[in-house]
């Protein structure tokens, strides 16, 4: 199977969905204990009418070609599948909006609301486009001026204040949108017209929190025992650095590459009016300068230039936190191939499917000993893979994920390339 070098490819081998046990451990300093074997593990899919008052539709039986996605920041992406009816004939058991869920028992593996249903009648079949429910997010915008009051002085303020006004598909429940400490943005600085909130959520990211640390949203289902509906669960919290899911180097071919374009030592932050803000970083800028000299490689922050007037003190937080991770001499993955029945295993030693693997976590690769040196820097996280992309193809039983830094690479190839073509 041909695999992007931005990608992750986890492939596993027969049963749909299960991992096959090598008796190899995979956690670093734990407890003599081995990958136990998962059996079988056949996922079903249901689907559920606008209220939930009828009995859910089990469509297992019906389907080929099942795939679905997540992504970091969003949560469940996409899921697509042909379901094999007559095209000819009403199918009143399906209808976009309705809700998708696909599951192992009480598992979920992936959930969101059905937006296409394509109709090819030569093939008889349906073809199913569903979307996890961060899209709801995109339905309504706020079209008339919003200016933040006192009560949205903080990223979560604000996003919570969106959710509540604007995404009524997700849950009422905000217990999982945690405190940043940080004060801003400051009462009427922060401006949104003709936007959708999943925009804010992006912007609200740029401020990190009060250490600096990188923050992340993600959706996930909202489906209840016994099938009770409450909306998406929102998450909202600093960005996760510790791993959650472990795989040997022994089985992957791992490449990975320290880059200077993903390094800057210095940070400017534009707000409207052309206000700037600059931070660096001056013991880097003397340690990589060039016989005695300083070394100053800069990065430019321009999410905020248009219509917001952020104070100094909203701009240096962002150019801090923007700093914080762009000033890391690390390398960076790349690429990562797991051969097929390689099992994966979580923070506690269990067996993980692959269809749980989701984005918004951390991989390790053990067998790699983190390095410290003026080269590699002094945290170096060659090991650790943040997954920004999963896509699961139950058909193939596989898994790629895409790993945070390949995906900035790509989203700056294109950047470079639009640039080019305005110019």
């Amino acid at each position: 199977m041909p695999v992007s070098p931005a990608e992750l490819l986890i492939v596993e081998s027969g049963g749909g969905v299960g991992l096959e046990a090598t008796g190899e451990l995979l956690l670093e300093g734990s407890a003599a204990t081995t990958v136990a074997p998962v059996v079988g593990g056949r996922l079903e899919l249901r689907v559920y009418s606008y209220d939930l008052s009828n009995i859910p539709h089990d469509l297992t039986g019906d389907i080929a070609g099942l795939s679905f996605s997540s992504s970091a920041p969003g949560g469940f992406r996409e899921c697509t599948f042909s379901l094999l009816r007559d095209p000819r004939l009403p199918h009143l058991d399906i209808g976009y909006n309705y809700l998708l869920r696909v599951r192992r028992a009480m598992d979920t593996a992936w959930e969101g609301r059905i937006e296409d249903i394509g109709i090819t009648p030569h093939e008889w079949q349906l073809n199913v486009r569903a979307l996890g429910m961060i899209s709801s997010c995109h339905d309504r915008w706020a079209v008339a001026p919003w200016t933040n009051t006192a009560a949205e002085q903080s990223p979560e303020d604000v996003i919570k204040y969106m959710l509540t006004t604007y995404c009524s598909d997700i849950s009422a429940d905000q217990s999982n949108i945690a405190a940043t400490g940080v004060t801003q943005p400051a009462t009427g600085t922060l401006s949104y017209v003709d936007t959708d909130s999943v925009k804010v959520f992006d912007d609200m990211l740029a401020f990190g929190n009060s250490t600096y640390a990188d923050t992340m949203y993600l959706v996930w289902g909202g489906l209840q025992p016994p099938e009770t509906w409450a909306g998406g669960l929102f998450y909202f919290a600093a960005k996760e650095t510790a791993p959650s899911y472990y795989v040997r180097l022994e089985a992957a071919e791992l490449e990975y590459e320290q880059s200077l374009e993903d390094y800057a030592n210095r940070v400017k932050v534009q707000s409207d009016g052309g206000t700037w803000t600059t931070v660096n970083n001056t013991a880097e800028q003397a340690l990589l300068g060039r016989g005695g000299g300083t070394f100053i490689k800069k990065y430019v922050v321009d999410t905020f230039k248009d219509v917001h007037t952020l104070n100094a003190t909203a701009r240096t937080q962002i150019a801090n936190t923007y700093l914080a991770r762009l000033i890391q001499r690390r390398a960076r993955g790349k690429s990562l191939k797991i051969a097929s029945g390689t099992p994966i295993e979580s923070v506690t030693g269990l067996p993980v499917y692959l269809w749980q693997v989701r984005a918004g976590h951390v991989i390790r690769v053990t067998g790699i000993q983190p390095r410290a040196s003026l080269i590699d820097g002094s945290a170096s996280l060659e090991r650790d893979i943040y997954i920004a992309q999963t896509a699961y193809d139950a058909d193939s039983d596989s898994l790629t994920i895409t790993p945070e830094d390949a995906k900035d690479q790509v989203d700056r190839q294109i950047a470079r390339l639009l640039k080019a073509v305005k110019m």
